[in-house]
Order: structure tokens, then sequence, then C-alpha cells
């Protein structure tokens, strides 16, 4: 069950950095979004090593985007779903008791952080591009 949770957060992970790459490049490269790349592509790089990923899936196959037009809120839905996956393996981990839970939290509180702290930009990115 804990791996499932794990590759979940993995999976949703990928599909946020492929809008995150989409949306940057609709927006020429706006350095908001330049700064968002660079952060979260660290953090992935190293947790996925971290957790010994084991298993990737066509990312293009998985998302499904309905509103293409909308590209600043599909990002934001995915980057939610990301905040949710890793809290539902967080909760995961937690009942499995011992250290992972710790290993577990960082994923969920940095994802929790850096949606707060861009949502408000990228919805006024939204909006000056409409």
């Amino acid at each position: 069950m804990i791996d499932e949770k794990k590759e979940d957060v993995f999976r949703t992970w990928d599909q946020f950095m492929l809008l995150l790459e989409t949306t940057k490049l609709i927006s020429f490269n706006n350095p908001i979004l330049v700064e968002i790349e660079l952060i979260q592509s660290e953090k992935k790089k190293r947790w996925e090593q971290f957790y010994e990923r084991k298993t990737w899936e066509p990312v293009l196959d998985s998302i499904t985007s309905e509103r293409a037009n909308e590209i600043h809120i599909e990002l934001l839905l995915k980057w939610e779903e990301l905040v949710i996956h890793s809290f539902l393996y967080l909760q995961e981990a937690r009942k499995r008791g011992g250290t992972i839970g710790h290993k577990v939290g960082p994923i969920w509180s940095f994802q929790k952080e850096q949606k707060l702290k861009y949502a408000e930009l990228l919805l006024k990115m939204k909006s000056n591009t409409v």
C-alpha cells in the first residue's frame, strides 16, 4: 500500500513537471516559472534517488487536459493533486510507525509551502495572458 502511495506522488510529480515545462514555454520563460521549475526539478531528482524510485510511466499518456487555454489553472490543479498524494503517502507512512514518516513528511511540506508561495503569482500570470 505504501509503495502505491509513493508511486502516486511521483507519477503526479511527473505530470506536474510536464505541465510546468509547457506553461513555462508558452509564457516565454517567465522568471517565476523558471524559478519554480528549477526548485522542483532539484528536489524531485534528489527524492527520486533517496526513495529508490523504480518505475516511470509515460507522462503524456496520463494527462488529459481539457483546458489547454487555461494551463495556469491546470498547473495549479496538478500541483494541488501532488500535495494531496504526498499527504496520503505521509499518512500511510505514519501508520507504519518508525522513522519513515520523518522521511516522507518533507515531500508533503515542501510541496504545500511551494504551492502556497507561488499560487497567487500563477493566477496573476493567467489573468495577464487572457
